[in-house]
C-alpha cells in the first residue's frame, strides 16, 4: 500500500480518527499496532505470522538477555541468527543460489538451477534492522527490555516507518510510544510541510523524471551524453523519491504525534565521501556505522590493511543490504 495511493489515504484517515477519539495511550498503541500489522499484511496477510514471529522471538530474547546473565550471547545469536535468517531467505536466497551455482560450473560441476518465486515482504529490511538494534542495545546496556510487549511491536512494526524507513532506534521511538499523547493543532503545522514536499519530491519530480531514465536505460546503443544525461537525471529522482517517502512518513507520525527521526540533510551538497554518508539515508547509514563498523574495528585496527578490508566489509553489505545483485555489493 503506497503512501501516495488512495487506498493508504483512506486508510490513514480512518487510522487518525478513531486514534485520536481514543483517549488511553494503551488503546491507541494497539489500535496502531493493529494498523501496522493490516498495512504490513495488506496484500499477503500471511505476512503477519512473520512479523509476529519476529516480535515475539526478540521480545523474549531480549528479556533473557537482562534475566539470565550467563545466556546472554545465547540469546543475542539466536535473536541476530533469527531475523538474519528471515531476511536472508526472503532478499537473497535466489542471489546466492544462482550465484553457487555458476561458481559450481567455473570448477566443472553442473548443477540444476534452483530457483523459488519469493514474495519480498514490504519493509522485512527495515523493521529487521529494528529489532536487531533493539536486542543489541540491550545486550549492551544502552537500554532496558520491555515488558509490555505491545509497545515492544510497535516499534518494530509503526507503520509509517515499513515502507522506506527511516530506522528510528529503540532509544528514541520507544519513550514517545510510552507516554500520553493528546492533540495538538501543532502536530498538524509541523505535519503539513513536510507531508506536501513529501507528496511532489514523489510526484511532480521523482515519477515525472523517471519516464524519461527508463527511456534512456532501455536504449541498445545510446550515445555517451545521453547515458550521461540518464545518470544525472537518475541521481536526481532517486533523491527525490527517497527523502519523499521519508518526509511523507515523518509527516504522517507527527499526525500521530511521534517525531521520526531526519533521514536525507542536502547529501548532494556533500564536500567529501564521509559528509555524503553523513547526510544519505541517515539512520542506515549510522545503523551501519554502530553495528557493523565499529565492532568489526572501524578505524581503531593496527593496519591500513585490515582497515581497508572493514570497509570493504562494511560497505559491501551496505550495497547488499540495499539489492541482491553484484551492482548493487559494487
Amino acid at each position: 500500500m503506497s503512501f501516495t495511493s488512495y487506498a493508504y489515504l483512506l486508510f490513514f484517515a480512518g487510522v487518525f480518527a478513531c486514534y485520536w477519539i481514543i483517549r488511553k495511550r494503551f488503546v491507541q498503541n494497539v489500535l496502531l499496532l493493529a494498523a501496522s500489522y493490516f498495512f504490513f499484511g495488506f496484500v499477503h496477510p500471511w505476512f503477519c505470522l512473520l512479523l509476529a514471529a519476529s516480535n515475539i522471538t526478540d521480545y523474549f530474547c531480549a528479556l533473557g538477555i537482562r534475566r539470565h546473565e550467563g545466556f546472554r550471547k545465547v540469546f543475542l545469536t539466536i535473536s541476530a541468527g533469527a531475523n538474519l535468517a528471515v531476511l536472508g531467505f526472503f532478499k537473497y536466497f535466489n542471489f546466492f543460489s544462482e550465484n553457487f551455482r555458476h561458481a559450481a560450473g567455473l570448477i566443472g560441476i553442473q548443477l540444476d538451477a534452483v530457483t523459488l518465486n519469493i514474495i519480498l515482504p514490504v519493509g522485512i529490511s527495515f523493521y529487521t534492522f529494528k529489532s536487531i538494534s533493539y536486542v543489541v542495545d540491550v545486550f549492551r546496556g544502552k537500554i532496558e527490555p520491555r515488558r509490555n510487549i505491545v509497545d515492544f511491536a510497535l516499534y518494530v512494526a509503526f507503520f509509517p516507518e515499513l515502507a522506506a524507513g527511516p530506522i528510528d532506534r529503540a532509544r528514541d521511538l520507544l519513550p514517545q510510544i510510552e507516554k500520553e499523547r493528546r492533540w495538538k493543532w501543532d502536530m498538524f503545522f509541523s505535519a503539513w510541510p513536510l507531508l506536501l514536499s513529501g507528496y511532489v519530491k514523489k510526484m511532480v519530480i521523482a515519477d515525472n523524471i523517471a519516464v524519461y531514465v527508463n527511456k534512456i536505460f532501455l536504449l541498445e546503443q545510446p550515445s555517451f551524453f545521453i547515458l550521461l544525461s540518464g545518470g544525472v537525471a537518475f541521481t536526481v529522482q532517486i533523491l527525490a523519491d527517497f527523502s519523499g517517502y521519508t518526509d511523507m512518513a515523518r509527516g504522517f507520525g507527527k499526525l500521530l504525534g511521534f517525531d521520526l527521526a531526519e533521514n536525507f540533510r542536502s547529501p548532494y551538497l556533500a564536500v567529501s565521501p564521509s559528509d555524503f554518508w553523513r547526510r544519505w539515508h541517515i539512520t542506515f547509514s549510522t545503523w551501519i556505522r554502530d553495528y557493523v563498523y565499529i565492532p568489526l574495528g572501524g578505524s581503531r585496527v593496527d593496519t591500513r590493511l585490515k582497515f581497508a578490508a572493514v570497509l570493504v566489509v562494511t560497505l559491501g553489505l551496505s550495497g547488499l543490504w540495499h539489492g541482491a545483485d553484484w551492482n548493487f555489493i559494487v
